[in-house]
């Protein structure tokens, strides 16, 4: 545009130039031609009005052709400055090229939002032709709502002259889409921002992977809330990377002051070695169960029984173990009074196994002292011969 300003005023300073020289000359040589030709002073002024007004004509026939050339020059010149301008701004071959070689959707808008150009992905996002959205804005394609949202954000973005990422939930012609979408400022060569450039990349599948993922996230994390066990999880020489206790009163040690140490710095001796004894057979097997260790604590002595599945070995690292370790306090008493009660029940059947034996043994007498004085025996013992068992006399 400077240029076309400095022709403009090149050729209005050519045609003043060359106005001023025809009228100098035309003035000078026509007053001498007139006196020469008539010495009557009325016929004198009128040959100086025809001859003035044969000038205003030719002069105005003139300037009319000199400006109409001039305006023509000067449309032809803004012609090719906006052909020149709109080539700049089209994009080259091969990035259109590359564009289309990209699955993400890949665009340019000038100042009014209007399209300069889509990739293959964002036309099929779109349900239409590339060919059929350069020159037309998002509320061609989009509901007002969203096309207003979209078209803000590319306001911004050239206001602000500064690029930015934002995730846009889009109704497309494969139905609402979730996009991560870079937006930044177009610029000229002489550093003005002229349009927006974006890429948005379709990321509903990983949105929908990131819900299920956090429900799966969400279900454990309520899981290990109800698991009213001691939970770590221990590297291969038995030292705490993780604790969680719903009751830290069980810990031997508080939570804080585990990590980084090992069993063998926590529990005591005998612990220690039934945890690592537990690890060294779940790294063979890959879990193991029913060891059991006692552990004294301030508010008395704990019976502990461990439960250990070996953690997938991932390439470079070390094995780990999820530990759980479950308070059997109470059912180890219930079981120690168990014991008591049958060994107690089993002294009880052999004194009245006993004296059932002594009963028959001395029947067995008596009727023997029957038979001896020639009485019938008063006992019948066939029960007892039978292996049967004894019963009341």
């Amino acid at each position: 545009m400077t240029n076309l300003h400095q022709r403009a005023a090149a050729g209005a300073f050519v045609v003043a130039l060359g106005y001023a020289a025809v009228a100098g000359l035309w003035i000078l040589l026509s007053d001498r031609a007139a006196g020469l030709l008539f010495t009557n002073h009325e016929t004198l002024v009128w040959a100086s009005m025809v001859k003035g007004w044969f000038f205003v004509a030719v002069t105005a026939v003139l300037l009319y052709a000199l400006v109409h050339r001039l305006a023509r020059r000067l449309i032809d010149l803004q012609r090719r400055e906006l052909v020149l301008e709109h080539e700049r701004r089209q994009p080259p071959p091969m990035l259109v090229a590359i564009a289309d070689a990209s699955t993400d959707a890949i665009f340019a808008k000038d100042e009014q939002g209007r399209y300069l150009l889509l990739n293959r992905a964002a036309a099929a996002f779109i349900g239409k032709p590339a060919a059929d959205l350069l020159g037309r804005d998002d509320h061609a394609f989009f509901p007002p709502e969203q096309a207003a949202h979209i078209m803000g954000i590319d306001r911004r973005v050239r206001e602000s002259g500064q690029a930015e990422t934002t995730e846009e939930v889009l109704h497309t012609a494969d139905g609402e889409r979730t996009f991560l979408a870079t937006k930044g400022p177009l610029r000229g060569a002489d550093g003005q921002v002229f349009g927006t450039y974006g890429i948005s990349r379709d990321i509903t599948d990983r949105k929908q992977a990131e819900g299920s993922l956090q429900a799966v996230a969400d279900d454990l994390s309520a899981t290990l809330q109800a698991i009213p066990d001691l939970m770590f999880e221990l590297d291969g020489r038995g030292c705490y990377v993780k604790a969680k206790a719903l009751n830290e009163s069980l810990l031997a040690a508080p939570a804080d002051r585990l990590f980084g140490r090992s069993v063998g710095d926590v529990l005591p001796p005998d612990a220690a070695a039934t945890v690592m004894q537990a690890l060294g057979a779940a790294s063979q097997a890959g879990v193991d169960f029913g060891r059991t260790f006692s552990l004294p604590l301030p508010g008395g002595d704990r019976q502990f029984e461990l439960s250990v599945a070996r953690k997938p070995v991932l390439a470079g690292r070390a094995e780990h173990f999820i530990v759980l370790s479950r308070d059997i306090t109470a059912r180890h008493a219930a079981q120690v009074e168990l014991r008591q009660r049958n060994q107690e029940l089993e002294r009880f059947n052999r004194a009245a196994t006993e004296r059932e034996l002594r009963m028959v043994a001395l029947k067995r007498e008596v009727n023997e002292l029957a038979r001896a004085a020639g009485r019938p025996m008063p006992y019948d013992l066939a029960f007892a011969d039978a292996g049967a068992a004894p019963a009341a006399p």
